[in-house]
Parts: structure tokens; C-alpha cells; sequence
């Protein structure tokens, strides 16, 4: 077969699952529609007739297919993405990598076997609306060390169901979560395809290019506190709005944005809420989110820096309190040029331009933060929507993109060891 009907065959049985007669695609964190998922995908190497896969879940439920190299005691190269996604998603989101991944281990099967072993991996979560945002990337950074394994008995979604009874639903075991750490040194290269979430591709007219950096997040929550008061006995110079106070600062959050000259800034406010919330009390309490991201670190702490600046601005001429918690802050990451450098090869040889593009959304890559070897690929996003059933690339640009994915796990695969390995 080729890798277009490889590929095709792949994609037409595992997007199945979860889909609605609409075309939006649920399949939610630690489901049944996810393991059918991770099932669907692995039931192709278990007893595959070369003898030269091995097929394991972990115990925090990633699924790994490891084609099996010619030095198996060699830390092997990693690949993958994850097959879970939001409700009413769409159909290539983190699936597309899992898809190309597949097609390319049994395509590079057919060849003399590589030096090293290489493992394509389904993780287990990447999206966060099932559990909250603690189980966001929560199979990739179990297998980096750094999840918390109180948040298997603290997180639950909306009917109550707690991590820990999901796993165990699942047949998985929560006390055994750690144990699917991974140490950094046993894995040589981490290699991740996914959808451009955005347009840069299409505008870009590219159908393949390497990701350069993966952006930062620097997420907080504001509690403004004033003072409720009666909306009409109040004289408005007496009055300590909370909301009022808190509508300045989200202006100012798009205003710091908007004025950086660095395009790949970008400040979202995307939750408000009021209290006492009627119509005859003037707010005493008001309290937002903000997502702060950018591919440059500098730019992404100014950002954050010249935001609480306003805070103290806001709180002294309005007579409020103002609160910061940081929910996250995480700073972006530069792919590795050795890891680019493969992908920018294996462009180059399918006749592609050799380029890269930043990614402005969050990837289980980012789980491996401080690995020396990461890279990722994009495949462009014709519609630009994701997390959407919107979401739409073209069939021929997932085929180069895995052709470029296959070509460029062979060359890290066929690396030499080094004297630490």
C-alpha cells in the first residue's frame, strides 16, 4: 500500500470513533471513546507478521507501539501525539500525529531495521475540559515525572467522577501512575506532528514546515474587590466599582497586547465574573483570567510585568483591592536545531520548502520541556479553526507531512550512540 492509502485506511477506522452525525468529534480524557481509540491504532502491530513491534500501555494509560531497532538497549526515538479531544471537536487535532506516526512505522517496518527503536506513542489527555486544567498533557507528563499524583483523587468532571475512578474504570491503576516515568536520558529524540492550529501555513502557502519554538503561557486570575452599594443611592463619586475597575484592566490587557511590536504576543481575558451580580447593586467583586502567551520569553514576562503594573495603576485611582494568582507559567520552548535540522532535511528531499513556523498553541511536546532533542511538525490548517469541527486540512498536505515525519524519524533513529548512551 502507499503511504496515502496506509495512511487513508488509518484515518477512515479510528476518526470514527466519537464522531457525531455532524462531524464533531468527542472523545474525552480517560473515555471509553479514547481507549477504543488507542485500540483501534494498536490492534494493527499486535502479531504483525515482522515480529518487530512491541505494543504496551502504560501505567498512565499511553499507549506505545515501539518498532523494535537493531540496538534495543539504545535510548529510542519518541513520536506521537494524542487521540482524546474537546467536546465537539474536530477530527485531526493531535489525531493527525498519532495517524502519520502509525502509517510511518509501517512503512519504515518494510525497511532494514534502524539502529535504534522507535515508538510511536497515543497519549492520554492532552486536553483538559474533562478534568480541569491539572490533567492538561496528563499521560506526556506522567511519562516526564511531573505529574502530581494527588490529582488522581482531587480532580473530577461534571458528575463526580474523579481521575482515580476513571483510570480504575479504565482497568488502569492509580497507584501506579508515577511508575510510567520516563527518564529524560532514556530517550534520545522526541519527534511530535500536529495540525497548525492557526493560519500561519495557510498564509504562508505551506503544506509541511518544522516548528521553531512552542509558545509560553503565563495564565492568572484577578480578584478585584470594591464595595457593593445600592446602584442608586450610591453617588458615583463614593463608589468603589469592582467591576468597573476590573473592565479598565481588560482593556488594558488588549491594549498592552496590541501595542508590542512583536505580532506573536497575544493577551486573552476569557472568564468574567460578578458578584453580587443584580441589576441594583454595584459590583463588589469581580474576578478574570488572563492567558498571556508568545513564543519569546522576554516578551511574554514584559507582557505579564507591564499587565500587574496596571493592577497597581487600577487599585490606587479606583480604591480597590486587586489579588493575582498565577495559574500557570510556563515559558516558551525553543525546538532543537539538531531535530530541526532532520525535519528540514526530510523537506528538503521531498521537494518542500525548507522552513519553519512557530506554534502558538500548547503540545504534549511541551511536557519534555529542558530535553535537549525536541522538534515538531505542522501540517497546514486550511480552515484555521481548531478545537472546532471547523477544524479541515487537506488529505495531500497529511500525506507529505507524514512522509516528512517517517523520513525524519529514520535519520534520528540511525544517530550513533554517544559514550554517555
Amino acid at each position: 500500500m502507499s503511504t496515502a492509502e496506509l495512511l487513508r485506511d488509518i484515518v477512515d477506522e479510528v476518526s470514527a470513533i466519537g464522531r457525531a452525525p455532524s462531524g464533531a468529534t468527542t472523545r474525552l480524557a480517560y473515555s471509553a471513546e479514547e481507549r477504543a481509540a488507542h485500540d483501534a491504532v494498536s490492534r494493527r502491530f499486535a502479531g504483525h507478521p515482522s515480529g518487530r513491534f512491541a505494543v504496551e500501555t502504560d501505567p498512565a494509560g499511553n499507549r506505545w507501539i515501539t518498532l523494535v531497532g537493531a540496538r534495543h538497549d539504545l535510548p529510542p526515538v519518541l513520536t506521537g501525539s494524542h487521540l482524546d479531544s474537546v467536546p465537539e471537536g474536530g477530527m485531526w487535532d493531535g489525531a493527525l500525529g498519532v495517524y502519520a506516526g502509525a502509517t510511518a512505522l509501517l512503512e519504515l517496518v518494510e525497511r532494514p531495521p534502524l539502529l535504534r527503536s522507535v515508538s510511536l506513542i497515543a497519549f492520554a489527555s492532552e486536553e483538559s475540559p474533562r478534568f480541569a486544567q491539572s490533567a492538561y498533557r496528563f499521560g506526556s507528563r506522567a511519562i516526564a515525572g511531573r505529574v502530581d499524583p494527588v490529582d488522581l483523587v482531587r480532580l473530577a468532571d461534571a458528575e463526580g467522577v474523579t481521575l482515580a475512578a476513571a483510570f480504575s474504570a479504565l482497568g488502569l491503576d492509580p497507584d501506579r501512575v508515577t511508575e510510567a516515568h520516563v527518564p529524560s536520558e532514556r530517550i534520545h529524540a522526541l519527534l511530535e506532528l500536529h495540525i497548525d492550529q492557526g493560519l500561519l501555513l495557510a498564509e504562508a502557502a505551506l503544506p509541511v514546515a518544522a516548528v521553531s519554538a512552542i509558545t509560553g503561557s503565563c495564565r492568572l486570575r484577578v480578584t478585584v474587590t470594591g464595595r457593593a452599594d445600592h446602584s442608586g443611592a450610591a453617588r458615583m463619586s463614593v463608589r468603589r466599582d469592582a467591576l468597573a475597575a476590573a473592565s479598565e484592566l481588560v482593556l488594558a490587557a488588549e491594549r498592552i497586547a496590541r501595542a508590542d511590536p512583536d505580532e506573536n504576543l497575544v493577551v486573552t481575558v476569557g472568564v468574567l465574573r460578578v458578584e453580587p451580580g443584580s441589576i441594583s447593586v454595584v459590583p463588589g467583586l469581580a474576578e478574570f483570567t488572563v492567558d498571556i502567551r508568545s513564543v519569546d520569553a522576554a516578551t511574554q514576562d514584559g507582557a505579564q510585568a507591564a499587565l500587574r503594573s496596571e493592577l497597581d495603576r487600577v487599585a490606587a485611582e479606583r480604591g480597590v483591592e486587586i489579588a493575582v494568582e498565577v495559574i500557570r507559567d510556563v515559558a516558551p520552548i525553543v525546538m532543537s536545531e539538531h531535530v530541526t535540522a532532520a525535519t528540514l532535511a526530510a523537506l528538503a528531499d521531498h521537494g518542500l520548502p525548507a522552513q519553519t513556523m512557530p506554534s502558538h498553541a500548547g503540545h504534549d511536546t511541551g511536557s519534555f520541556a529542558g530535553h535537549p532533542r525536541l522538534g515538531m511538525i505542522f501540517v497546514r490548517n486550511v480552515s484555521g479553526r481548531s478545537h472546532s469541527r471547523d477544524e479541515h486540512i487537506e488529505f495531500d498536505d497529511a500525506v507529505a507531512g507524514t512522509a516528512v515525519l517517517r523520513d525524519a524519524l529514520a535519520l534520528l533513529a540511525e544517530e550513533p550512540p554517544k559514550e554517555e548512551e
